[in-house]
């Protein structure tokens, strides 16, 4: 039995761009045109945290997955600054099928 081919995974990790949500915006309107026609090819997006919920808002069952930039190790507790899986997968089911996490260095799937 022939292995299923894998599509290739393209990851846009935002990091502390762009400065404002106007930008944001017009970042994520802009990858989602550009992207519409491509094909065999997996996309996530990685806004900054600030602006994970606003894309959320327009996201309307795109292609794009939507990833977390970070999570802490700690799922709950005292940690200023910082955000934890549970935050960020609780208010959003949606095909946020990836979490980046660059502190770890690992990949992890979050939900389907």
């Amino acid at each position: 039995m022939p292995k299923k081919k894998k599509s290739p995974l393209v990851v846009a990790n935002w990091k502390m761009k762009p400065a404002t949500k106007r930008e944001a915006f017009g970042l994520w309107r802009s990858v989602k045109k550009k992207t519409q026609s491509l094909r065999g090819v997996d996309i996530v997006v990685c806004p900054s945290y600030p602006y994970l919920a606003l894309i959320l808002e327009e996201y309307n069952g795109s292609k794009i997955a939507l990833g977390a930039q970070d999570a802490s190790s700690e799922l709950e507790g005292s940690f200023t600054g910082e955000v934890s899986s549970l935050q960020v997968a609780d208010p959003w089911c949606l095909p946020m099928s990836f979490l980046a996490t660059q502190s770890v260095g690992l990949w992890g799937r979050v939900m389907t």
